[in-house]
């Protein structure tokens, strides 16, 4: 746990900002830590988030009280990619609470302090791509639910004996998300964790779309110039937009290897 005296927290951003300072993840957007952060089952962390935050405060300040002003419960993601057997990303959303206040000495003194704290063990969710894919095109309610509670479905997916547990908010954000921006530029919102692993999930995506199943179509693939334009236009970019990113980055197309290269580098343009 962090004690901060001189950083004003006044929103959720700020929070944010905290939270990911704290736990050492880099670049998740605003947008993609609230989505995150329905994860978080305050109700069961509330009690133990207190507990911790009286005693570290009264560790630094003796016999000091602490008064909260704002409190913010968030969830920081960590990414990754498995191309094993059937290609999923894994979220592991650890939860933080972030709170600000005051505390008052015994001598009448008084500071304004932020305090920020992981609490309890992280969430694991795990995605297959193909129940991506299906939650990018609104299909997703198809799946056949196993178990259901207020927070979470067991879908029976072909591939898992046992079904995919997953939560029923963040599967509805996801799917919210995905309404307004292609999968790639929503990985991106995950900063560098992003930025890295969503050219593996395109390319395995592009696959799926193109019945190729989930062979390598993009890794050491030569390619030309309207294949690549074909491979974005299937990821929902219009062709205004491909154009400009394209003529901004010729030069490094020169240059590039293989499909997937060539697609890093006009989606890297088009994002930024």
């Amino acid at each position: 746990m962090t004690v901060i005296t001189s950083i004003p927290v006044e929103n959720f951003a700020d929070a944010a900002d905290l939270a990911l300072s704290e736990s050492g993840v880099d670049g998740v957007s605003v947008d993609t830590m609230k989505l995150m952060s329905v994860v978080v089952d305050q109700s069961r962390l509330k009690s133990q988030a207190e507990l911790i935050e009286s005693r570290e405060i009264r560790h630094r300040w003796a016999k000091a009280s602490f008064f909260r002003r704002q409190q913010w419960w968030l969830g920081v993601p960590r990414l990754k990619y498995s191309g094993q057997g059937i290609p999923c990303l894994s979220l592991e959303i650890q939860a933080f609470v972030v709170a600000s206040g005051q505390v008052r000495l015994p001598t009448g003194s008084s500071y304004g302090v932020a305090v920020v704290e992981s609490v309890g063990k992280p969430e694991h969710q795990v995605l297959p791509l193909t129940v991506i894919l299906s939650v990018a095109e609104g299909t997703h309610l198809r799946y056949p639910i196993l178990e259901k509670d207020s927070q979470w479905i067991t879908w029976n997916v072909v591939g898992f004996d046992t079904g995919i547990r997953v939560h029923g908010r963040l599967v509805e954000g996801i799917c919210q998300a995905l309404r307004y921006q292609t999968i790639y530029k929503w990985l991106r919102s995950f900063g560098p964790q992003g930025e890295d692993l969503a050219p593996h999930v395109v390319g395995f995506l592009l696959g799926v779309l193109s019945g190729e199943g989930s062979r390598g179509l993009l890794k050491e693939q030569t390619w030309a110039m309207d294949d690549l334009r074909e491979v974005i236009k299937k990821l929902g970019y219009n062709a205004k937009e491909t154009e400009t990113a394209i003529n901004r980055v010729l030069p490094e197309l020169a240059t590039a290897r293989d499909m997937e290269e060539a697609l890093r580098t006009v989606l890297k343009a088009i994002g930024s």
